[in-house]
């Protein structure tokens, strides 16, 4: 018997025919093609940026032909920062990421637990993610403000000699009114989150309507197509909802704001309801399309056709340092007059 050797070449057994033009031809006639997208970082979108985003993606997967395979690799960077702090000419603000060698950061809620008092250093959307925080710990918050508008801080950035209050117990505390806001699909509480300023139910596709219905103890209050519909509390009435027509409430008069969002009905006007009120939104129409909830401009969630999103008033109440006495009026007039 003699033996037979079967040799075989790496070029018969490698699967890649040739590349051209950026593409990968197999020997099954197969056609691969790579492409690099670079995403925005964390926490730069709104809802409404990350949805239109989101709905980029899908059209562009939708038009793939028949038996296409959608691979996707994620690379993670990590960057190291390093400050420059050798300047003579940085505040106190420029060089409050010193910190020194014996202390550890560690995450947030586990700070709370044994806190007083919670001083948060930023705009009015810092102020809202640590009041969260700051409330299921029960304890107040001091906001020094060195954002844009600043609405729910106490402090500018050039008052800052005015935390010395704090240590001798200068100061009073301002209960505002909170909102739970829960998705049901079915019978399944598919989503549950507290907000200070608003929930905002909006449209998840670019130049489409969303139509959707309002009722208030399950009394239809309004149904309205247009981009969406925004539930906000007293604090929340001079944001997003004052950008949409809404009025302006004041804080200690604890009501229910509902306002439309851009709608294309004639007769959809702005709602203040009593705090005692449930607060019903689900859409009406358009079955082939979704909207997306967002509380307090977080993450949004989406929404299918049948759900039903409920808001009411929370047991929860955040609790606001306050330093100076001021009316909410001063406050309103100067906050504007930056702008």
């Amino acid at each position: 018997m003699r033996n037979i050797l079967t040799a075989a070449t790496l070029e018969s057994k490698f699967p890649v025919l040739s590349v051209e033009r950026g593409c990968i031809l197999s020997k099954d006639a197969d056609v691969t093609v790579g492409f690099k997208a670079r995403l925005p970082e964390l926490f730069t979108l709104t809802s409404a940026e990350y949805a239109a985003m989101h709905g980029a993606w899908v059209k562009a997967i939708k038009v793939l032909p028949c038996y296409t395979v959608v691979h996707r690799q994620d690379w993670v960077l990590g960057e190291k920062y390093r400050a420059v702090t050798g300047r003579d000419d940085m505040g106190f603000l420029d060089r409050s990421f010193e910190l020194p060698d014996n202390v550890v950061l560690t995450e947030l809620n586990h700070e709370l637990r044994d806190a007083d008092l919670l001083v948060c250093f930023g705009g009015d959307g810092t102020i809202l993610h640590a009041s969260k925080a700051a409330t299921k710990a029960g304890i107040p918050v001091l906001g020094v403000n060195i954002g844009t508008m600043g609405f729910m801080a106490e402090l500018e950035s050039t008052e800052l000699e005015k935390l010395a209050m704090l240590a001798t117990g200068e100061f009073t505390t301002e209960k505002r009114m909170m909102l739970d806001v829960t998705v049901q699909r079915s019978r399944d509480i598919l989503f549950h989150d507290i907000c200070l300023n608003d929930a905002v139910i909006t449209k998840g596709v670019i130049a489409r309507i969303v139509h959707l219905s309002v009722k208030c103890d399950g009394v239809q209050a309004m149904e309205c197509g247009g981009d969406g519909v925004i539930v906000a509390t007293p604090t929340g009435s001079t944001a997003y909802s004052l950008s949409a027509g809404g009025p302006i409430v004041e804080p200690e008069a604890e009501s229910i704001i509902i306002t439309p969002i851009c709608s294309h009905d004639v007769g959809s006007r702005c709602i203040v309801a009593s705090d005692r009120r449930v607060v019903t939104v689900e859409m009406v129409r358009n079955a082939r399309r979704n909207a997306y909830v967002s509380v307090d401009g977080g993450r949004a969630f989406r929404l299918n056709l049948g759900d039903v999103v409920t808001v009411q008033k929370s047991h929860l109440e955040t609790k606001l340092v306050r330093l100076k006495e001021r009316s909410f009026y001063d406050v309103v007039n100067a906050k504007f007059k930056k702008v």
